[in-house]
């Protein structure tokens, strides 16, 4: 009976052995796949925050002029010869002066008038900063197509000619201020979101 004893706590022994050894075994490949997992996902965040510091942010470009659509309808031709020609101006500086206007056109007359549609395009740059700016138009009917609004010896207009707002005529060409529209300064959210401008220039 000792003999039959002593083999079953043999048996026990070598069991409970073989059982911490198997369990051992076990316990370091749970382990190593835990820190495989650990790695990978250190690995992919790295490259995440790898991939977001090297794309630069893309800037939106700020807008560098506004754009106003226009309308300018000139009256008063006696005929339908030659051209209308119509100069913008930005500002009393040089006001008159055709080599410094932002626009000059040449429209064609039909039917006692000329008409002229289009998006002034003006450089924020040229706009001074305040609450507002202006713009002033002139027009005359270059009968002769020479390019110039002709004078006598006296320097009195022998062509027909107009300006915006129409103001009374005097001993000279008028002001800027009597000529000029004041336009809302282009928000700085939207600059290019203004409304349509309509002028009518009567010639005599």
């Amino acid at each position: 009976m000792v003999d039959f004893a002593q083999r079953n706590v043999n048996v026990l022994f070598v069991g409970c052995v073989l059982t911490l050894c198997l369990g051992c075994d076990k316990q370091p490949i749970t382990n190593q796949a835990t820190s495989n997992q650990t790695a990978m996902a250190e690995q992919g965040s790295d490259r995440l925050q790898s991939k977001s510091l090297s794309e630069p942010t893309k800037q939106v470009d700020s807008p560098s002029s506004v754009q106003i659509p226009i309308t300018i309808e000139v009256i008063g031709f006696q005929n339908s010869e030659g051209n209308c020609r119509v100069a913008i101006f930005l500002g009393a500086d040089r006001f008159n002066d055709p080599d410094f206007a932002i626009v000059k056109e040449i429209v064609a007359i039909a039917k006692g008038q000329a008409t002229w549609d289009s998006t002034l395009d003006i450089p924020l740059k040229r706009i001074k900063e305040g609450e507002s700016f202006s713009l002033a138009v002139s027009a005359y009917h270059d009968q002769n197509d020479n390019q110039k609004l002709d004078k006598n010896a006296l320097g009195i207009p022998l062509e027909r000619y107009g300006f915006s707002n129409n103001p009374k005529r005097g001993f000279g060409p008028p002001k800027y201020r009597e000529t000029s529209i004041d336009l809302p300064m282009p928000s700085d959210t939207s600059p290019t979101d203004m409304k349509p401008l309509s002028i009518q220039i009567q010639i005599k």
